[in-house]
């Protein structure tokens, strides 16, 4: 026996067939999980090797600049070592110190988006190590032990995007973390860690439990 198909019944067999890939390909998206959905967690969410020694963030010693009070971000530097100091079950601590006194941590900001690291950027952590024939500061890899790290604020870059005080205050966060050797976290995870502007005023349960893993 031959089938026979009109142009009609032809028409009418392919809109089947491709309804049918339509709903497969639909639930095979809700079927699998996106990569990197849940987040990096554990060893995963901190550079292997870097950061100062663990011991050392029980007290971290900070300073802030004068133009940290000028610019009004005192008070996102006040909740993001809140924001740490807070966390149960892991030993973590601060201590604020003038600018020069020996601390291992400075805070200061870029108000023309003319500093040499944090040009073009909302913000960034820069780390450093002791050169052992001249005994200064050199720049650090992030996968090494440091005795010393620098943050900048870029409040040119911040007006520029109109960033709101939620997303300033992230970005604080985000640098502090940074300083306690967080990788960024995959894009569209609910964490601090995400780059770019986003409004997370406050460390992320997943920031949370890998800071709570570490130390």
């Amino acid at each position: 026996m031959k089938v026979k198909f009109t142009n009609i019944g032809v028409f009418v067999f392919m809109r089947k067939i491709s309804s049918l890939v339509a709903i497969l390909f639909v639930v095979s998206a809700f079927s699998i999980p996106a990569s990197g959905s849940q987040g990096k967690t554990n060893a995963n969410a901190f550079w292997p090797g870097g950061g100062f020694s663990n011991s050392k963030y029980s007290k971290l010693t900070y300073s802030t600049s004068n133009a940290v009070d000028r610019l009004g971000y005192s008070r996102y530097v006040d909740d993001a070592v809140n924001e740490f100091d807070s966390i149960s079950d892991a030993n973590i601590g601060f201590r604020k110190l003038s600018s020069g006194d020996g601390e291992m941590l400075s805070i200061v900001m870029d108000e023309k988006n003319s500093s040499e690291y944090a040009r073009d950027a909302f913000g960034i952590m820069i780390p450093f190590k002791i050169d052992p024939k001249t005994t200064s500061y050199e720049r650090a890899s992030n996968y090494e032990t440091w005795a010393y790290a620098k943050i900048w604020l870029n409040d040119y870059m911040m007006k520029q995007h109109k960033f709101t005080s939620d997303e300033r205050n992230k970005t604080t966060i985000h640098e502090i973390g940074h300083a306690f050797a967080m990788e960024h976290q995959y894009d569209g995870v609910k964490s601090v860690m995400v780059s770019g502007q986003i409004s997370y005023p406050d460390l992320q349960q997943l920031d949370i439990s890998n800071l709570q893993w570490k130390y």
